[in-house]
């Protein structure tokens, strides 16, 4: 297994991690923030799949052009200023804003398939993106365990 190949397992569990980190402590949030609508509890834990819907149509096209590693480096840098961004909300309609900015600028969804694909021979490419894609299964599986853990020992 390569370096990148680590790196992108890696980075598979720490940004994919918040993606349901946030749906056990939902109910804390919401009462922090007080929302006015339905549609911002809802939103809440649904906006990062919008987000992680919309990105790819922009991370793909510019790792076309610029090369899969700057996109992949500037990508997650943006996700993760934007998650600091959220937890730093003062508002129900800022957190909401930086959840979905955070879900477009993943961009170790859109490229981690295509730089398995770039690095292995055909023979060897199904091994090593069930790794990758199986990674960031177990981060989606981890996640809720780890926001309960959080909410119930942090508040």
């Amino acid at each position: 297994m390569t370096d990148y190949v680590r790196y992108i397992l890696v980075g598979l569990r720490k940004i994919v991690f918040p993606t349901l980190t946030i749906v056990p402590t939902a109910p804390q949030i919401l009462q922090e923030f007080n929302p006015h609508s339905k549609i911002d509890q809802t939103l809440l834990v649904t906006i990062w799949e919008l987000g992680e819907g919309i990105g790819p149509i922009f991370i793909a096209p510019l790792s076309e052009k610029f090369g899969r590693l700057p996109v992949f480096h500037i990508g997650n840098i943006l996700a993760l200023c934007c998650l600091v961004a959220s937890a730093m909300s003062v508002n129900m309609s800022m957190l909401i804003a930086f959840w979905f900015l955070t879900g477009c600028c993943l961009s170790i969804l859109t490229l981690g398939p295509a730089i398995v694909g770039d690095l292995f021979h055909v023979e060897q490419t199904g091994r090593s993106m069930a790794l990758v894609m199986g990674t960031q299964m177990i981060a989606h599986f981890i996640s809720p365990v780890d926001g309960a853990h959080i909410a119930q020992s942090l508040g």
